[in-house]
């Protein structure tokens, strides 16, 4: 699955026909150190063949069955795609608390399942397919695009000064890439809610506001520092590419950071040398509801960005853990008999599985029993297991 999803990337890169969205997964599959040559020989590859076809029009298929043929293809590659970009990281921010949402908040009711929904400032409502392609201007002047999973806001010559905030909410079972009027491109999972202005000022601060989960590749502007802001704890960017994941249910702040810097403060302290957590890459620091401080420590950091992939990783979670996280991915509720089963520990890696394959998987570890009706799912777990 992961062979041929980075085959699939690979052809529609050098086609030209790639997404934002499949740019960035691309990019995320190409930070394999070991693939840096292998990426050369592609390069050299493609660039014979369209040599020996004497035009700039990639051939699909003959490029596709070289790179498969390749010997020795690690179907990976490395190399410094984002260079408007500071660094990278991942921010993962697990809240119990409310988000400065502004007060007409997206409703359950004005929520579709199926397509992610876009309020603007003027508290209107879009619903956006994933396959759809539109473009159309907001009331502040500013033109939105959306080109399938994309959607991506540029500044018009009739935009206005004033600040005005949109709203967008992926559903379950659904991902978004959403472009800043500042070139910031954000990776958004399902279930996540983001609060943006459709064009930043001049000068001041880059502010968002994000509950789920999100990975952020920040465009750089020493001028104006970029904020992600989680209610009660603030990422300030310092150079930085990151994920936010910001999902009430989690009750924690975990911010992990892959390259680049971030500095991580509460309200009540606020942002300065002495009352900020600075992390270094391959670091996660973590907030707790109700604590009083961040604790830090060391990461796989590979764990935490698995799902812009495509993956699901569990390290030693809990079922009730990984149920939250499949009630994502797959759009579906899960409810557990008896709690014996929600406290077993689980070590597993899924791409590309259904969910019944995942549970059958998981039932190879710890034998339950488990009915699918509709989107419920209700567990029981065969109690001799347990003992």
């Amino acid at each position: 699955m992961k062979d041929n999803l980075f085959s699939e990337l690979v052809l529609l890169y050098f086609s030209g026909e790639i997404s934002e969205g499949e740019l960035i997964q691309l990019d995320l599959l190409l930070k394999d150190k070991e693939n840096a040559e292998e990426f050369k020989k592609l390069v050299r590859l493609h660039i014979d063949t369209n040599k020996a076809l004497h035009t700039t029009i990639v051939d699909k298929e003959l490029i596709l069955n070289k790179l498969l043929s390749h010997e020795g293809n690690k179907k990976s590659f490395s190399y410094k795609r984002w260079l408007p970009y500071a660094a990278v990281g991942i921010l993962f921010i697990s809240l119990g608390y409310k988000l400065l949402f502004p007060t007409h908040k997206i409703t359950e009711q004005q929520m579709n399942e199926d397509a992610i929904t876009l309020q603007l400032s003027d508290k209107s409502i879009k619903n956006l397919g994933p396959d759809g392609t539109l473009t159309f201007e907001t009331p502040s002047g500013v033109q939105v695009e959306q080109y399938g999973d994309t959607i991506m806001y540029k500044p018009t010559s009739n935009s206005t000064a004033e600040m005005a905030y949109n709203q967008i909410y992926v559903p379950y079972g659904k991902t978004s890439v959403l472009v800043l009027s500042d070139d910031t491109r954000i990776v958004l999972n399902s279930g996540t809610k983001i609060k943006f202005p459709e064009s930043f000022k001049l000068k001041g601060n880059r502010e968002v506001a994000v509950e789920g989960e999100a990975f952020f590749q920040v465009a750089k502007d020493a001028d104006r520092p970029f904020i992600v802001n989680s209610g009660e704890v603030f990422i300030r960017v310092l150079g930085t590419e990151f994920n936010v994941n910001s999902y009430r249910d989690n009750g924690a702040v975990e911010t992990v950071l892959i390259e680049g810097k971030v500095a991580l403060y509460t309200n009540q302290n606020g942002y300065g040398d002495l009352a900020s957590v600075r992390l270094d890459p391959g670091m996660k620091g973590s907030f707790n509801e109700g604590s009083e401080g961040f604790q830090v420590e060391n990461v796989n950091v590979s764990t935490y960005i698995a799902w812009l992939k495509g993956e699901l990783i569990f390290e030693k979670e809990m079922f009730s853990a990984i149920a939250k996280v499949l009630e994502r991915s797959f759009n579906v509720k899960i409810h557990f008999e008896n709690e014996a089963i929600q406290n077993q520990k689980f070590v597993a890696k899924f791409q590309g599985e259904s969910i019944t394959q995942i549970l059958e998987s998981m039932k190879q570890s710890y034998d339950f029993e488990y009915v699918i009706n509709d989107d419920d799912i209700y567990i029981k777990s065969v109690i001799n297991n347990l003992n």
